[in-house]
């Protein structure tokens, strides 16, 4: 608790804020933040949950379980950290291509949790639609809903001006932007023309939203080319090149264990996905994480 009021200082929050980053219901955090362990149910009181108290701590970060994996500053982080902070200083669509695996959506939440205050995140997924993206924007913004799609938008782009004049940098980030149908498209266009001089827009994606913006400029489809032409200048390429050698310094890895994994992975999240779970094994058993223990657990071949 004393982390999360720190934090909440050192970011000029409410207890609204907070419990909106988190996820936190927000009276059970009154009384987290009041120093009670228990909130009252109805009429029964009741122990508050080790899930609310794991949420606070993931946003502000602190962390209640050993760790087995460190984040690693590699080149494509330093790439990405960059260009986000760029764009929220100066204001610019950006768009920040970046292969599967390399850290970028652990880069866009980080980057959130540095600005919790006017940092909105967006994730993309092949099912949302676009009244999906406008209503997640309503309720980060803290915005009521609307009866039309048209005051929606317009609610959301007054609030946002609202927030440049009130000396934030409103920064919206489309996180897995490569999966936006077409009405996003039309829709990333419209909040450009509206916001320009008052919020940033980011996407960041895979190469194949290089691709769909490509195939927006030279197609007849409505707000196409424009959409493109709008954020062409901003586009950055982070190097898909992989280094391992600083996740294995970090770790411990042993020489044996490291060929096995650079033949093993392509990237930096199935790094990860591999080790993880082999150094919680390997602790919990007492056991140093080596080539032949790592054959073992996923069953490979010698």
């Amino acid at each position: 608790m004393e982390s999360a009021i720190s934090y909440m200082a050192g970011k000029e929050m409410t207890a609204a804020n907070l419990s909106k980053l988190s996820g936190v219901n927000q009276s059970y955090l009154s009384a987290m933040l009041n120093g009670k362990l228990t909130v009252m149910v109805g009429e029964k009181e009741t122990d508050i949950q080790d899930k609310w108290w794991l949420l606070l701590a993931d946003a502000v970060g602190v962390s209640l379980e050993k760790k087995y994996w460190k984040a690693v500053p590699t080149k494509q982080m330093r790439h990405i950290m960059t260009s986000l902070e760029t764009a929220r200083d100066n204001g610019r669509a950006t768009t920040i291509i970046c292969d599967t695996g390399l850290g970028k959506s652990f880069c866009v939440d980080r980057f959130q949790n540095e600005y919790p205050k006017d940092v909105f995140v967006i994730t993309i997924n092949s099912m949302v639609k676009l009244h999906d993206v406008v209503n997640m924007l309503l309720d980060k913004l803290n915005l009521p809903q609307k009866s039309s799609k048209a005051m929606r938008m317009i609610t959301i782009v007054m609030k946002l001006r609202e927030m440049k004049r009130a000396g934030l940098k409103p920064t919206i980030i489309f996180d897995e932007a490569e999966n936006m149908e077409h009405a996003l498209v039309k829709m990333m266009k419209g909040l450009f023309d509206g916001l320009t001089g008052y919020a940033t827009l980011i996407q960041i994606g895979t190469p194949q939203l290089l691709a769909k913006m490509e195939r927006a400029k030279n197609s007849n489809m409505e707000g196409g080319p424009q959409y493109y032409r709008r954020f062409k200048a901003g586009i950055q390429k982070v190097s898909p090149v992989v280094n391992f050698e600083p996740f294995f310094k970090e770790l411990g890895i042993e020489p044996q264990l490291q060929k096995l994994l650079i033949k093993q992975c392509d990237n930096y999240g199935e790094l990860h996905d591999y080790l993880e779970p082999a150094l919680r094994e390997t602790d919990v058993r007492g056991v140093p994480l080596t080539a032949e223990e790592f054959r073992v657990i996923y069953n490979l071949a010698a």
